[in-house]
Order: C-alpha cells, then structure tokens, then sequence
C-alpha cells in the first residue's frame, strides 16, 4: 500500500503521483534558477575571497597570517581622505549639474511649445540606454587636465602633481 502525501495546494496524492507534480514544478523554473544561481557565483564567490584575503598578508598563493596591516594602512594615509574628498564634490557637483538641466528640460518639454521638444523628450531617455561604464571614460575625459576643461584638475585638493 502507497503512503498518502498533502503538498500545499495539491490534496492527498499518493508519493508517486506527489513527487511527479513537484519535479514538474521544479523543473518549469530549473532554467531561471540555474541564472540565478550561477550569476550568485559568480558575484558572491570573488567578494567573499576579495573580504578574506583583505585580512591577509602575503598573496593567495602563499597567504601568512591574519592582520589588520592593510586597512590601517589605507585609513592613516591623507591621500585616502583627499580621494574621499575629491569624490564628495565630484557627486556633488555633478548632482546639481544634472538636477538643473534635468529640471530644465522637464520645464522645455512639458510647459512651452518649443520647436522639436519630441525629439528633445526622446534625448533625455539616452543616458538610461548608454551604459554607465561610457558615461565614467566621457567624464573622465572630460575633466582630465589635458582636455576639455583644463583648469578643474587645479580646483581639487592633490598630492600628485599633474602635469
């Protein structure tokens, strides 16, 4: 006599009949699952061994003992609070660089009758197609000091000299 079984949802099947309607589930969403779990492995796997060996000195391939060496090294340099630094009015600026023009052509496309304002709406949604990857070199070229704008190298606090 086969033993009775009551999946969620299902009734009392016997545990034949139950294990074919849950390998059926499963494998609708094997394909899904699979992604998931190999782009996890992908993430998680290189973070937890970038975490470990961070508290490590020596190499992957011959790692020494435990020490908090790096990160005491990293946070008592002023090049690390420059950088923060340097980052805050990168965000900063740029932020209220946005916010305006955003602001601007909200106002453009929505309130006035200006000439090609359809063409202008579909423009605003291009940096949301372009990756962010293109938008950091455009910015980096930007205001490197040998392009675009020269003098915003001479705005932010360095301790290398740029030349």
């Amino acid at each position: 006599m086969e033993k009775s079984i009551r999946l969620p949802g299902v009734g009392a099947k016997s545990a034949s009949t139950a294990l074919y309607a849950l390998w059926s589930r499963a494998r609708q969403h094997a394909g899904p699952l699979i992604v998931i779990l190999f782009t996890l492995w992908l993430i998680v796997v290189p973070l937890i061994f970038l975490i470990a060996f961070s508290f490590r000195s020596g190499t992957p391939w011959q790692p020494e003992g435990f020490t908090l060496q790096h990160y005491v090294n990293a946070y008592s340099s002023g090049d690390t609070y420059v950088m923060f630094f340097n980052t805050a009015v990168l965000a900063l600026v740029s932020t209220i660089f946005s916010i305006g023009i955003a602001v601007l052509f909200a106002f453009l496309t929505e309130r006035t009758d200006m000439p090609f304002r359809n063409v202008a709406w579909g423009l605003m949604l291009v940096p949301m197609a372009v990756p962010g990857l293109l938008f950091a070199i455009s910015w980096t070229f930007l205001f490197s000091p040998r392009r675009v704008i020269a003098g915003w190298s001479q705005i932010l606090p360095s301790r290398t000299p740029t030349s």
